[in-house]
């Protein structure tokens, strides 16, 4: 009998089953039959023929007869046992063959499988006793190959993981343990695969393990796997680096940048921007790597496009370039310099801005060839950065976050749960925890908790908790001694019983006092910190509030002590914890409320979502709720007349108009309100819409004052319930262009300080020679010096009756006064330089009576002023009581004297004073020099007041102004110096100005 090709071979499972089955009984009894069966015939036939009385011959015949019977019935019972027990070993191995048959179809026909058995040979290797036919669809290699020769799949597996796999092998034969093991393969052919190995350890009859194992295809598995994790990869990046808090622009395009390499497992990378008007690609950003590589010397970081070769193609075809082989022919190529890294792999994508090109980001080196999937990635982490960067450089003033950017531990590290458990259990009604949920406002709550090592809460408006935090050791401690002073494990009765002190600070003084004012409300914490709080609004009602606590525990030792009586804690723990403390700068502080401010609203707006989703799950209108969720203006529009079919809430309060005025209004053109807008322009506008085309196009329009403002809209033809319509959204950016205004006149500013030093010498010169030839003729025409005695006497001219004449013609008089405006004019010109110097680098000790004198001598010759206001006309009164030097720049302070001065006077115009009046005192208030600045003009109304310090905020028409003169006034007094501004103001009656500024340098 032959055995098939992967069969399993030797060892007991081999031998006949139906000799197994033949039991020693059975035997036995055939034996002992047989035995007394021959007996009784022996006995039998000697007695029958002894009986007979034969002659001995016969006797002999019949007894060879007898032995010839006796080995017939003996063969004959021989023949049928051995018959039997044939025709049982026949059906045994033939229902052997037929589950041996079964199995191999069961292994040749599992998909994307097959089983094999096998044991260990002498060099600890399996041997294969058994393999299916599916090992040819796996490794591409037929299973009587494997049979002969193991090591054609031993040579598919990575030593390191064959190594592994071995190890595995060894635990499992010690232990008699299932193994399972996933491992890349690599086929003769190249293809890469990933299997998983399932194998079942067993002992033979005769002490060997043995395997009984399944190998499985998981190559789709891993594929997909592999994709979920670029996807996870993909996506992480670009959360990372859009969350990535730069130092600046360039740290940010370096931190994408090697986020991008990473993502795309290449070597070194950059990032060009294209400008399309020079057709220039300037150098923005090289990878780490690559200067540790390039040893090109003086590499230009500008390229002409059409100069460019391979990389260019990106912008020139406008589409991705992706080189597997960098060192083959390609027309485009057109080398690179010497010393530059070597290329092996190169993927260049371009990224797109309202249809243009702004950027190429290329990386290249990667270890194995590009794919599509790359080119993907990259361009959607990039096109994302760049889109981000163009934002951030809007961003000012990053140097104040600085210490933002500093190491610190994760958020999560520094959390902690209180002893007695989360407050959070026992919110009954829950609008904000259920519908905002726990981990976005713990996520809302990080944004400014990371900047204060100290407690956030957040309070339903019935007082309930929908947050609880703690990152600082020193709040921790003290709400837990002050939860200990209520002497109950009950939670609920400790919150009413009164004595919970830090409970009580946060909500019954601070977060309830918050929520009924309507306001941000802040007060000093029972635990020796600050409190502030803001109330949360969800369609104009208080649902809530959150608090933050702030400032540095009491060091003062009095203080210490009181706390800990008041806490009934250990003086000495309450000291560390106030020396462990880590002060935040007054702008963190400052940032801090800000984003508690941010995050108030973000809560609130949360929450408005929230409730306009449920209301869209009842009434099923997904389409209104989005129209009206949409920050922008939207307007849809007939695009026969124009009238306006439907707008969004944004669009109102965009244009002042209610719902239901809106309906059916024709604005004087299709896609704005301001009239004098240009007829062409829009004209065109309206043939790209009618078109098909998208307009993107920064428009006039007018706010809901009637007041010129600027919009960036989006224009399209859109086609609703079958009828063609008009669909526009609006953005509001004035302030962006007010800003651009602003920068260029900015820009003119400082290129008129930087004239004025070239102007100053050129004015002064012939300053000086008036100066001089005026004092030459009054020392020779006035004094009687003998050389003047001597010339006059050689003229025939009386130096006596000279000087009568010339003093009773007032030429005398008329000189003193050329010297007086020489001398004025001198000193304006050295006002004007030292206002437009550069800013000193450090404060130092000034005479702030000084400076405002300064200041108005400076305003009484500025242009403006003395044209549009008449600034000589109005009277200056001032009162000047302070005595000491005060730390600052005096170039600044100069400028907000300037900036106060200039809107005083614009005031006095205004009311039209018949005595228009500017007051100026100085005076010490303790530590603080205080400044008032005090006119008798038309005053600030209630209503404005609390905006006058914001940017881009003002009364006046448009041109007389920007509306910035009191915010930068205010960023120098309060950020730059640490010092405070506020105004004080009556209605047609007074403003006063009244600044503070530390006496102590607090720089």
């Amino acid at each position: 009998m032959t055995q098939r090709p992967g069969a399993p071979t030797g060892g007991d499972e081999d031998k006949p089953i139906a000799s197994k089955d033949r039991s020693l009984p059975t035997a036995a009894r055939i034996v002992c039959c047989y035995i007394v069966a021959a007996g009784l015939w022996i006995i039998l036939s000697d007695w029958l023929l002894n009986l007979l009385a034969l002659d001995p011959a016969t006797h002999t015949r019949w007894s060879v007869y007898k032995g010839w019977a006796f080995v017939l019935v003996t063969a004959l019972l021989l023949a049928i046992e051995l018959h039997a027990e044939l025709a049982a070993r026949e059906k045994s191995l033939a229902a052997k063959a037929r589950s041996e048959e079964q199995l191999r179809l069961l292994g040749d026909n599992l998909p994307d499988s097959y089983v094999y058995q096998c044991v260990k040979n002498a060099e600890g290797y399996p041997h294969f006793l058994y393999l299916s036919s599916g090992v040819e669809r796996l490794h591409g290699v037929t299973a009587e190959a494997v049979l002969r020769d193991p090591g054609l799949l031993y040579r598919q597996v990575a030593p390191e993981t064959m190594r592994t796999l071995l190890d595995m092998e060894i635990d499992s034969r010690q232990n008699l343990a299932d193994f399972s093991f996933e491992l890349p393969i690599c086929r003769t052919d190249g293809q890469r695969r990933w299997l998983k190995l399932c194998s079942h350890p067993r002992r033979t009859g005769e002490g060997k393990i043995l395997w009984d194992g399944v190998a499985t295809d998981i190559t789709p598995l891993k594929q997909t796997q592999e994709e979920n994790r670029r996807n996870a990869d993909r996506l992480t990046a670009m959360i990372e680096v859009l969350q990535y808090r730069s130092q600046s622009l360039q740290d940010f395009l370096d931190h994408a940048l090697e986020k991008a390499i990473g993502l795309t497992r290449s070597k070194i990378g950059y990032i060009f921007t294209y400008d399309e008007g020079r057709r220039e690609l300037i150098l923005n950003t090289w990878s780490k790597g690559v200067m540790e590589e390039c040893s090109v010397a003086d590499y230009p970081t500008c390229y002409e496009l059409d100069k460019t070769g391979l990389w260019g193609e990106a912008v020139r075809q406008a589409k991705p370039i992706l080189i597997n082989d960098f060192e083959a022919p390609n027309p485009f190529k057109k080398g690179v310099p010497k010393g530059h890294v070597p290329l092996r792999r190169f993927l260049t994508v371009p990224i797109f801005l309202n249809k243009r090109i702004i950027a190429v980001v290329g990386v290249a080196n990667k270890a194995t060839d590009y794919h599509k999937t790359d080119t993907i990635d990259l361009t959607l982490l990039m096109d994302t950065v760049i889109k981000s960067a163009e934002a951030i450089k809007n961003e000012k003033e990053l140097r104040r976050i600085e210490w933002l950017f500093t190491r610190k531990p994760p958020l999560e590290a520094k959390l902690q749960l209180p002893f007695y458990g989360d407050l959070t259990a026992h919110n009954e009604k829950g609008v904000i925890l259920n519908r905002v949920g726990h981990r976005m406002l713990t996520d809302i709550v990080s944004d400014f908790l990371d900047l204060l090592e100290t407690s956030a809460a957040i309070h339903e408006k019935n007082g309930d908790y929908a947050l609880g935090m703690f990152t600082s050791e020193w709040c921790h401690f003290l709400d837990a001694a002050s939860y200990r002073l209520c002497q109950t494990d009950d939670n609920r009765q400790a919150l009413a019983s009164g004595k919970w002190l830090c409970h009580e600070s946060c909500w019954t003084v601070n977060a309830k006092t918050a929520i009924e004012r309507g306001e941000p409300f802040e007060s000093p914490c029972a635990g020796g910190l600050r409190l502030y709080a803001v109330p949360i609004f969800v369609g104009g009602e208080v649902v809530g509030a959150i608090n933050i606590g702030y400032g540095d525990p009491p060091r003062d030792a009095l203080q210490l002590k009181e706390l800990a009586q008041r806490f009934q804690v250990s003086f000495d723990d309450l000291q560390r914890g106030a020396r462990a403390y880590e002060t935040r700068p007054p702008f963190i502080i400052e940032l801090a409320k800000k984003r508690l401010r941010v995050s108030a609203r973000l809560i609130g707006e949360i929450i408005e979502r929230k409730q306009a989703e449920e209301k869209l799950q009842i009434s099923e209108s997904l389409y209104h709720t989005l129209f009206d969720a949409t920050p922008l203006g939207l307007s849809i529009q007939d695009c026969r007349d124009f009238s306006f079919i439907e707008v969004n809430q944004a669009f109102l309060n965009l244009h002042g108009f209610s719902a239901e005025s809106v309906k059916g209004l024709k604005p004087p053109h299709f896609c704005t309100f301001f009239k004098a807008a240009d007829e062409d322009q829009i004209r065109g506008y309206l043939e790209q819409v009618t078109r098909g085309e998208v307009v993107h196009a920064e428009i006039r329009d007018l706010n809901h004052r009637g007041e010129p403002i600027w919009m960036n809209k989006t224009i399209r033809k859109v086609t609703l319930h079958g009828a063609e319509r008009i669909m526009t959204f609006a953005q509001d950016i004035t302030e962006k262009r007010q800003m651009q205004d602003f920068m260029i006149h900015n820009e003119k500013v400082m290129s008129l300080g930087v004239l004025a030093a070239g102007m100053a010498h050129e004015i002064n010169n012939p300053l000086g020679i008036i100066s001089q030839g005026v004092q030459n003729v009054l020392r020779r025409t006035r004094e009687p010096l003998p050389a003047n005695l001597e010339t006059a006497a050689a003229c025939a001219v009386s130096f006596a009756g000279l000087t009568s004449y010339l003093e009773k013609r007032n030429v005398y008089r008329s000189l003193e006064a050329i010297r007086e405006a020489v001398h004025r004019s001198a000193g304006i010109v050295t006002t004007m330089l030292e206002f437009a110097r550069k800013p000193e680098a450090s404060p130092s000790p000034h005479d702030l009576n000084r400076l405002i004198e300064k200041t108005v001598e400076l305003a009484a010759t500025d242009y403006d002023l003395k044209k549009k206001f008449d600034f000589r006309n109005i009277r200056i009164d001032t009162d000047f009581n302070l005595r000491e030097p005060v730390p600052c720049v005096a170039s600044e302070l100069e400028q907000v004297f300037l900036n106060l001065l200039r809107n005083s006077a614009q005031n006095l115009t205004q009311a039209a004073r018949e005595e228009p009046r500017i007051i100026l005192r100085t005076r010490r208030d303790g530590g603080w020099a205080v400044v008032e600045v005090e006119d008798n003009g038309t005053g600030i109304p209630p209503e404005i007041r609390p905006k006058i310090f914001d940017p881009f905020f003002t009364t006046k028409e448009i041109g007389v102004g920007t509306g910035l003169g009191l915010s930068i006034s205010f960023h120098i007094i309060v950020e730059r110096h640490h010092g405070e501004i506020r105004v004080e103001s009556e209605t047609d009656a007074y403003t006063r100005f009244i600044l503070r500024l530390p006496l102590t340098q607090k720089w």
